[in-house]
């Protein structure tokens, strides 16, 4: 481990994780709004990947879209949470990884609700299968960063951080008899 200890490893996960998935997903978000029209719709693999500008006042799928200052709040209350839980548990660098990335998720979509009164999505999934139209909703870096720190936060929760607290202390004091 190179002279650090775990919980130093998994800070600079965190932080590394953190910091890199929000200057992407703010950067990405200003070339979208510099370089895109709203509605205009840009090709990047036809039939499937396309840019496309859109502002979303709500959450998720455009959930609570009336209630920007909620969102606003939640969006700070998650954000302490999420500070809460890397300074008591992520002494695993997956944990550390996917705090970090719901970190810089959260406040990626925070900063655009606060400078702009909702969220800049800028990313279009659409597939025709059999003549049938699948449309993904558009979202961000920060949707992705998201998505992927929950899948790792249940990764780590159902495959790597088994049992209970009070089982691991149980094995810790046995295996110090």
């Amino acid at each position: 481990m190179s002279g650090h200890n775990r919980r130093q490893i998994g800070r600079r996960t965190f932080y590394v994780s953190a910091v890199g998935a929000l200057i992407l997903d703010q950067v990405t978000k200003a070339v979208a709004r510099s370089t895109l029209d709203f509605g205009e719709v840009v090709d990047i693999v036809p039939g499937l990947f396309y840019l496309r500008l859109t502002q979303n006042p709500g959450a998720a799928f455009g959930a609570l879209g009336s209630w920007p200052p909620a969102l606003i709040l939640i969006g700070f209350i998650a954000v302490f949470a999420i500070l809460g839980l890397r300074k008591e548990r992520a002494r695993s660098n997956l944990l550390a990884a996917s705090l970090g990335l719901l970190l810089a998720g959260t406040l990626g979509n925070l900063i655009d609700r606060i400078r702009f009164g909702s969220v800049t999505d800028f990313l279009d999934f659409t597939a025709t299968i059999y003549g049938r139209v699948f449309n993904w909703p558009t979202f961000n870096i920060a949707d992705v960063a998201i998505t992927a720190g929950v899948s790792f936060l249940v990764y780590y929760t159902l495959f790597v951080d088994k049992g209970t607290p009070e089982k691991k202390t149980a094995e810790v004091s046995r295996s110090n008899n």
